[in-house]
């Protein structure tokens, strides 16, 4: 791999769970001002373009995916049937790296994200006191 290269990173969330994806970002800023990565989720839509292409396109040219995963991750339909199939897709395929981000404790082992491996460590959400010190 090019260590100039700039990875296209994509984050995939129910928009109840917005509030994550900012935070993520925040965490993410330092390596996005070292153009080592360039983060595209769908905030970055703007007004008249036809969502769903724009979204599934910056989905099939991502070299990593995260889905932030929770309940409603799992009860969106468009998340679970649409998303996450193409990203599962490109995750066998080797055209990409997806990587589930358990964010709310959810059935997620049950579903067909529970045969990857999740961040956090043993998939426990970081809001679980009784596990992490900090949310960060």
């Amino acid at each position: 791999m090019d260590n100039n290269r700039v990875l296209k990173l994509f984050i995939a969330y129910a928009g109840e769970d917005a509030a994550y994806c900012h935070q993520l970002r925040q965490h993410l800023a330092a390596l996005e001002r070292m153009e080592q990565v360039q983060i595209w989720y769908d905030g970055q839509i703007v007004a008249g373009q036809d969502w769903e292409a724009e979204l599934l396109n910056h989905l099939q040219t991502a070299d990593i995916i995260l889905l932030l995963v929770s309940p409603d991750f799992i009860a969106s339909d468009f998340c679970y049937e649409t998303l996450f199939p193409v990203a599962i897709k490109m995750h066998k395929s080797q055209k990409a790296t997806v990587i589930p981000v358990i964010i709310r404790q959810c059935i997620w082992e049950e579903t067909l994200l529970g045969k990857m491996k999740p961040l956090p460590k043993n998939g426990v959400p970081p809001a679980n006191p009784a596990v992490w010190a900090s949310p960060d």
